[in-house]
């Protein structure tokens, strides 16, 4: 089960879904950053996203999962909304969710980590480049980690230096795309 929180990132307003493991606390927390294709219209309509969220959670893992397409109509097209990724948007998004993970009473704020896979591979490793209080970061196949988005940023590959925690990177010894 989660709850969902309304954030405001530069005036675009965003879910954060929340799964509580059981327990007081203080728990180790993730962000745990969203794949595509189903997720992209609302974390929430895809049963996958729900079903990692409690998992982790019932593993004794606080989870923060930002949807980071909110920047866009639900309903649009997903190459719309692929073309246009921005990475400094996204990383907007996961500043204010570590800050909205951290400051829950259940939640260890000396133990957050990132995860994420395929798209959400991506975004997580983006993600611990630019929070400097991660303790670990998994990216499972991160997709397009040697290549700008949108707005034209540094490849996250290239922010490899400014990764402040161990790192699990699981790729495939065909797949091109990473």
């Amino acid at each position: 089960m989660f709850t969902k929180e309304m954030v405001t990132v530069q005036d675009s307003p965003m879910d954060i879904l929340h799964f509580t493991p059981a327990g007081e606390g203080p728990h180790p927390a993730l962000i745990v950053c969203q794949h595509i294709p189903v997720a992209h219209k609302g974390l929430e309509t895809d049963p996958w996203q729900i079903a990692v969220g409690e998992r982790l959670a019932g593993m004794g893992h606080a989870v923060a999962m930002p949807f980071v397409f909110h920047w866009w109509d639900r309903e649009a097209d997903i190459q719309v909304k692929r073309d246009g990724f921005r990475d400094d948007w996204v990383v907007a998004d996961l500043k204010i969710t570590e800050e909205r993970l951290a400051v829950r009473p259940e939640v260890d704020e000396n133990r957050i980590g990132i995860i994420g896979h395929c798209w959400g591979g991506r975004v997580s490793w983006l993600g611990a480049c630019h929070l400097p209080a991660m303790k670990a970061l998994v990216t499972l196949y991160g997709g397009r980690i040697k290549l700008p988005m949108a707005d034209g940023g540094t490849p996250p590959i290239a922010l490899s230096g400014q990764i402040p925690c161990p790192v699990l990177g699981i790729f495939g010894n065909d797949d091109a795309n990473p």
